[in-house]
């Protein structure tokens, strides 16, 4: 009768710092109970995260052999969602790297986990158990407290001639406690201040007096506060591309580009691997046209592997923005976010109407095969693995099914008001190509239609968000459309003929695959719906907003695949600022529930809730925040039931941030981190878990030496409740812990007038997992605009020492 339904188709503290040692005592002698070891060590901001900045975060490793591709989820406190972006190797250190865009850093603080698959096809996450609701949080500091410097020239990252050279800074903002005639400035890392003029507010530095030539190519400027004491206040430094003399006049097109070459070896296992990388980046400028490529290389690349190379070219007007190759568009954040497409995509404006369009292939095909012939039926019991694939009574293959390329074309036009109202619609439509592969099973097909609307009132004080979408997908359409007629004899009934008169089957499926596949089968019980609408409002230095969520069971888009669905719910959020901007205190509730079509045991209910206070002293005091969470999950049924949901998880966290001067310039960064689940079900599962963080950046400034001292400690102890079956059922325990500790020392020394630099680090892991790893960098600037880095690891663990090298050469032009 599923066929009948189609007819349905046509309608945190810096006192922390005395604690800490005391803390690590006693955590480094933990029991090391745990077998299992996930291989995401951490997971970290790398440097301060300031609101409106974008941030890198990175996750350290203890193997990067096995990682097939890492996805880097982040949400700030506005946000239910999180949004997703690609992990890339850091090739200095086992780690993975990934970006928060500026757009979401944003005050008191952001949220994020990693998502690694295994080239076995396995995942792991980080943290390990339920990374959606115990998150890694980065507090994030006020922007105003940037402003204490301000960049005159030359802009960051943006071309200059060197005819027009002129490094310039505004202390305008800095407090009183702040000597301005104190101010230093560096050039390309040289202290340039002897030459530079300080005019009240301002200091200029002209290259004209620069003890060597500037040459064409990237540089770097620095800016140094102190404070009437004599200790450094603040920094801020940027970076800029020097053109050639006369460059613009000579021609009507400049251009600036890197290009870097990476040979590296893996000896792991006393198994050696080279991995060779290779990555070449353009922008140029002329013509009233904006141009930029991107390709990196590597011999990863395996035609059995999803995609590891990268390539892309942007070319962009005032009317157009055009890119080919790869690139992750974004449309309504319902449908379309952040999704690799390989193809082409871009937005042409004319007026207020505007239309983004994206078309590619998201998925590679990687064929299946077919591994053994099965003779006995009774031999079906030893497989463990793959499918089975009937030949005949007696006959059988075990089959591992492969992967379809998955096609997407989507598009978005809409409407642009300015700063008053937005107004778009989208299509996407996803298919899998059966031709792709030989040995595959169940093609899918996926549409989506939406519509997002934005309004601003009172100068954006008032602001009105609302998105929505509808999905249909068809889990196999290996079958084809089923005729009218074949409908009505399927059904016994006139369906077919019903379906046919509204809207015709031959138009319908030109849009998807009409088949007893389709999900949902029913549309009008709007099990595919997903919307959501949110209000926000600016008054009295105090942000507020106020939301609902509705995700049906049965949506799906391709172009957003990790969007949570079968939930509905409101949330809320205030957040004033107090005393002169010097408190942000942040309170949001969020309250959803499950089963919105009914057709599970229970309604399960999840209510998240979180308080945070901000200290932003302002004044060369450390940034403080202070936080509790609560996560409550739980439903009606008895505690004995399998299906049965009731637990609770808390989590209390402080962070705090200082930058001061005592011998060198110290940037300190300290947070604590517990949570602890408490699980009242029969099978529980109950979690205790800490982290305790510390790290220290000093920079001697005149001596050219950088130090990096970090520990991080973490804690996690499981106690599950397993069902024993015998004579009587009965319940035992299990308690793993998973402990451990790791300690970074690092150095780094510029000699040759800092053309050559040299770095050392040490990072011992203790506890549950045991590692000695030694580092040696060596960075070689060859000339102004070509470097040479050397990076040498060792690791040292139990029944196994690993080694990884990898030299690089660089090219600025």
């Amino acid at each position: 009768m599923k066929i009948l339904r189609l007819a349905a188709w046509g309608g945190l503290v810096t006192t922390i710092l005395t604690i800490v040692p005391t803390v690590v005592l006693f955590l480094f002698v933990q029991p090391n109970v745990y077998a299992q070891q996930n291989l995401i060590m951490n997971v970290t901001a790398a440097s301060e995260a300031v609101q409106g900045n974008p941030l890198i975060v990175t996750a350290s490793m203890r193997s990067l052999t096995q990682v097939s591709d890492a996805l880097l989820f982040y949400r700030n406190s506005l946000s239910t969602d999180f949004q997703q972006t690609e992990m890339t190797l850091d090739e200095t250190s086992e780690t993975l790297r990934g970006t928060v865009p500026a757009s979401y850093v944003e005050e008191p603080y952001i949220e994020v986990y990693v998502r690694v698959t295994l080239r076995d096809g396995s995942v792991e996450t980080y943290p390990e158990q339920s990374p959606t609701e115990t998150p890694v949080r980065i507090a994030v500091s006020s922007a105003e407290s940037q402003k204490d410097i301000l960049i005159i020239s030359p802009d960051p990252n943006k071309p200059v001639s060197l005819d027009n050279l002129m490094v310039s800074a505004s202390m305008l903002y800095a407090p009183a406690s702040v000597d301005k005639q104190k101010t230093q400035i560096y050039f390309d890392g040289i202290n340039v201040t002897a030459n530079s003029v300080v005019s009240g507010d301002i200091i200029v530095y002209s290259p004209e007096k620069f003890p060597m030539p500037v040459e064409r190519g990237t540089h770097t400027a620095r800016v140094v506060l102190y404070k009437t004491d004599g200790s450094e206040y603040k920094s801020l430094e940027w970076t800029f591309f020097v053109t050639a003399p006369g460059e613009e006049q000579q021609s009507p097109f400049t251009y600036r580009g890197r290009g870097q070459i990476e040979l590296r070896n893996e000896n792991l296992d006393n198994v050696s691997n080279w991995y060779n990388r290779g990555d070449l980046s353009l922008n140029g400028n002329g013509y009233g046209v904006n141009m930029s490529a991107l390709l990196h290389l590597t011999s990863e690349e395996k035609s059995y592997r999803q995609p590891q190379d990268r390539f892309g070219l942007t070319a962009s007007t005032s009317w157009i923005n055009l890119k080919l190759g790869d690139s992750y568009p974004a449309f309504n954040p319902l449908i379309m976010n952040g999704m690799r497409v390989r193809g082409v995509s871009g937005e042409v404006s004319a007026g207020f109407f505007h239309i983004q369009a994206a078309y590619g292939q998201t998925v590679r095909g990687i064929n299946g095969n077919l591994d053994t012939i099965i003779v006995s039926p009774d031999s079906i019991l030893q497989v463990t693995s793959g499918s089975l694939l009937r030949l005949n009574d007696s006959t059988y293959v075990q089959t591992n099914y492969g992967t379809f390329a998955r096609s997407l074309f989507a598009v978005r036009p809409y409407f642009d008001f300015g700063s008053h109202a937005q107004l778009g619609l989208t299509f996407l439509k996803s298919s899998d190509a059966m031709s792709s592969i030989g040995i595959g099973n169940a093609p899918n097909q996926n549409v989506v239609f939406g519509s997002d609307f934005n309004m601003n009132f009172d100068h954006r004080r008032i602001n009105l968000v609302a998105e929505a979408a509808m999905s249909v997908v068809n889990e196999n359409i290996a079958p084809g459309n089923l005729t009218a007629d074949q409908i009505d004899t399927i059904t016994h009934s006139n369906a077919g003929t019903q379906i046919n008169s509204i809207v015709p089957i031959s138009t319908l499926s030109k849009l998807i695959t009409i088949n007893e596949f389709l999900v949902p089968l029913d549309p009008s019980k709007l099990s595919s719906l997903a919307w959501n609408v949110s209000l926000t409002l600016n008054y009295f230095n105090t942000y507020a907003k106020v939301g609902y969520v509705y995700r049906g069971p049965d949506y799906t888009s391709f172009g957003q695949p990790y969007i949570r669905t079968d939930i509905r719910g409101m949330n809320f959020l205030v957040r004033p600022r107090l005393f002169s901007n010097h408190v942000l205190v942040s309170l949001s509730y969020e309250n959803l529930f499950d089963n919105l079509q009914h057709n599970r045991f229970a309604t399960t209910e999840y209510a998240t809730g979180d308080a945070a206070i901000s200290y932003f002293p302002f004044t060369g005091l450390p940034n403080v925040t202070v936080g509790v969470s609560s996560y409550v999950n739980s439903n009606p049924l008895p505690a004995d039931s399998i299906y049965a949901v009731n637990n609770s998880t808390i989590r209390y966290y402080v962070e705090s941030s200082y930058n001061f001067k005592y011998i060198a310039s110290n940037y300190i960064a300290v947070s604590f981190g517990i949570s602890n689940r408490n699980d009242k079900v029969l099978l529980a599962t109950n979690l205790n878990d800490y982290n305790v963080s510390f790290v220290l950046n000093s920079d001697f400034g005149e001596t050219p030496l950088k130090t990096t001292l970090g520990l991080n400690v973490n804690g996690n102890k499981t106690l599950q409740k397993l069902l024993v079956t015998g004579s009587v059922n009965s319940v035992s325990q299990e308690v793993q812990t998973f402990n451990y500790t790791f300690v970074t020392i690092g150095a780094s020394y510029g000699l040759i007038g800092n053309r050559l630099t040299l770095g050392l680090n040490y990072t011992p892991t203790f506890g549950a997992f045991y590692r000695n790893a030694y580092g040696l960098t060596g960075s070689f600037q060859v000339a102004q605009a070509q470097s040479l880095n050397l990076n040498l690891n060792y690791f040292g663990m139990p029944g196994s020492k690993d080694f990884v090298g990898s030299l690089i050469y660089a090219l600025d032009f």
